[in-house]
């Protein structure tokens, strides 16, 4: 077999080799991906067969079977990727006869049998694929040669990227305005007209120049793929800034300072062996792009040489823009005065570091904690008097999360407390993700109404009405007077406290980062801080709808976290349990994606019906007025396995405590 067919043919087993490393077991396609700090809980690479490549959501990397082999593998070296394939696959790469030994006829054949790429590499200097190297006889320094005596026929390094004619006479830039290639992804050749950029003596970044080509695709990596310019480790007498593309490091050493080229996020696995030979001792500095792949990958390089030893530090050295050639463009002397800056910023940030630990040792926090512990710390009373007792006089900030099984009284519950809070004078800020305003103000004032019988003594069968009866307005025809003025009265109750009940309803359309903007908009416009009860968490709408169920998760239950941290407030978020756990004890495990939950909450507590048996909760759940219990599964700040009796009119949606 050829060597093209070869690549070709071990290519194709992706997805195979997907199965042997055992990344096709979750149930949704996803694994960790090695190119950052993945982990199995919440994988971010998937599999895509279409491109036959795996793709990560989070980094950005795009790789094929041998990228994936390599950082398997620990290979960086092209020539040793392919050769454990080869080996791993049993392909036998075959040795082709010297040309002139060839008969004219096979010569022919050969020629016509050679697939399209291939004819290119043979029939012009170009090559077409990306980082698959290149002929045997392809002549570089001719073609750099050639390359470079053209570059007078373009102005796209100078007028379009800001660079100086010395740095591109110094690093050989060279122009091709007749550069083929052939797209695999439109299956048709193309031409481009190409600024030449060398990497290493056999190896260069063709760039299309065309201000109308799209940016995907626009760049053709020919020969092994190298970092640009790695003599800097071993020659750079200052700060040696670590960027994502040639044109970026190019940008940084106009502006008088020192840099390397990744050339992509995917190569540093070889910035990482190159620092590892070198030893380099000047400090790197971590620059790349400002979005969310140079944000994923800078941690991970950051680890490595920490790892390693090697001083370094993260900074950006585009500033605002987005990276330093924009930041070159843009503004090249407030660019430039930044690289020259450099030198400074290794003592001043590490100064800043320095200062920054120490001020993690308690001894700079204990005069804050004395000084804290003078006033109370505030909590907000539910109205559940035996509930607060157990929770140390009411809500604190943090999160709260209440499960049970469907029906069994969750929202009301939540809006019983709710009222009761509000009726205190403190607000409270519901995100209603199933119910309606009106739904949720009909079930208050149907409880309201049966509160009007029990206290005036009425007749709890027929005064009190449910929040059917309050919505329909034909049934109002069939109303004596006592159950007209309980639901008038009950109005005027609920108009005493609704000022302080803010609901956004929404059916599943908010995700848990837009409640941050609620809660602030809240404190901006009304000036309290509110409680915050989220009905419920499992429909939020999720953070990344390609990510899973528990990722999203973990992501919501974090962001209430952060919420009820930053603002100091309580946050409570109804719970779905397990349909597994519907007629057992309530555990840990009874919560959905209980992981999260389970970590992430400050208290955990569920409703059950009481009763030893199955059977014995069942005729429960079938009574009129319900025995329910409230269990405290987990309180960061007090006791655990308390629990709490009620009686529960399920019919109006009224909780009272026994």
């Amino acid at each position: 077999m050829n060597r093209d067919r070869a690549k070709d043919y071990i290519k194709g087993k992706l997805k195979d080799y997907l199965a042997e490393t055992h990344r096709d077991q979750r149930r949704d396609g996803k694994f960790p991906c090695p190119w950052h700090n993945d982990t199995e809980d919440s994988p971010n690479m998937n599999y895509d067969p279409k491109r036959n490549k795996v793709h990560c959501f989070r980094c950005g990397a795009d790789e094929d079977i041998f990228s994936l082999i390599g950082k398997d593998k620990g290979l960086s070296d092209p020539k040793e990727i392919f050769a454990w394939a080869y080996e791993h696959y049993g392909v036998t790469i075959d040795k082709p006869l010297p040309a002139g030994e060839m008969k004219p006829k096979e010569r022919k054949e050969v020629s016509q049998n050679q697939p399209k790429t291939e004819q290119y590499t043979h029939n012009s200097i170009h090559i077409y694929t990306q980082q698959t190297g290149t002929a045997k006889d392809f002549n570089f320094p001719d073609y750099f040669k050639k390359a470079q005596g053209q570059i007078a026929g373009t102005d796209y390094p100078t007028a379009k990227r800001g660079l100086s004619e010395e740095i591109i006479k110094k690093y050989r830039l060279g122009y091709d305005p007749n550069f083929k290639l052939y797209n695999p992804e439109t299956k048709k050749a193309e031409t481009w007209k190409a600024l030449i950029i060398p990497t290493g003596p056999e190896s260069f970044t063709a760039r299309n120049t065309d201000p109308d080509a799209q940016d995907k695709g626009r760049i053709r990596k020919s020969g092994a793929s190298v970092l640009f310019n790695d003599k800097a480790l071993k020659e750079a007498k200052g700060p040696i800034v670590i960027v994502e593309g040639e044109i970026d490091a190019l940008s940084v050493i106009d502006a008088g300072g020192e840099a390397i080229g990744l050339g992509s996020l995917g190569n540093y696995r070889q910035l990482i062996s190159a620092v590892e030979k070198t030893r380099p001792t000047q400090r790197l500095i971590l620059s790349l792009d400002n979005d969310p792949a140079g944000k994923a990958r800078t941690e991970e390089i950051a680890g490595e040489l920490a790892r390693i030893g090697v001083q370094y530090s993260i900074f950006s050295v585009a500033g605002n823009w987005h990276d330093p050639n924009e930041a070159l463009t843009k503004d090249r002397e407030a660019f430039t005065a930044r690289i020259a800056n450099l030198v400074n910023v290794d003592s001043e940030q590490m100064e800043l570091e320095q200062q920054a630990y120490q001020t993690a040792s308690n001894f700079h926090h204990l005069l804050g904690f004395m000084e804290s512990i003078d006033t109370d710390t505030p909590f907000i009373p539910t109205g559940f008097n035996k509930l607060d007792k157990v929770m140390g006089d009411g809500l604190y900030e943090g999160l709260y999360i209440v499960g049970a099984v469907p029906s069994l009284g969750k929202t009301a519950f939540t809006l019983q407390m709710a009222d009761q809070m509000a009726e205190s004078g403190q607000d409270v800020l519901m995100i209603c993700l199933e119910m309606s305003r009106n739904e949720m103000i009909a079930r208050t004032l149907s409880r309201l109404t049966l509160l009007y019988a029990l206290n005036h003594k009425l007749d709890a069968k027929k005064i009190p009405k449910t929040g059917r009866d309050i919505t329909t307005r034909s049934r109002y025809d069939n109303y004596d007077h006592e159950e007209s003025k309980a639901i008038s009265q009950a109005i005027t109750d609920y108009e005493r406290f609704a000022k302080h009940i803010y609901i956004i309803e929404s059916l599943g359309e908010i995700k848990a980062s837009e409640i941050r903007d609620l809660v602030r908009k809240h404190i901006l416009f009304t000036g309290n801080r509110p409680v915050v009860i989220v009905d419920y968490l499992q429909i939020l709408s999720p953070a990344d709808p390609r990510a899973s169920d528990k990722s999203n998760m973990d992501t919501a239950v974090k962001e209430l976290k952060h919420i009820s941290r930053d603002f100091k407030i309580p946050v409570l978020a109804i719970s779905s349990l397990n349909r597994a756990n519907y007629d057992e004890e309530l555990t840990f495990q009874a919560f959905k994606e209980s992981g999260a939950i389970e970590y992430g909450s400050d208290v955990l507590m569920g409703l059950f019906y009481d009763g030893d048996t199955k059977e014995a909760r069942r005729e429960e759940k079938k009574q009129a007025k319900r025995r329910v219990k409230l269990v405290v599964l987990k309180n960061r700040h007090g006791e655990v396995g308390e629990e709490v009796v009620y009686s529960f009119y399920a019919k109006y949606g009224y909780y009272t405590e026994e």
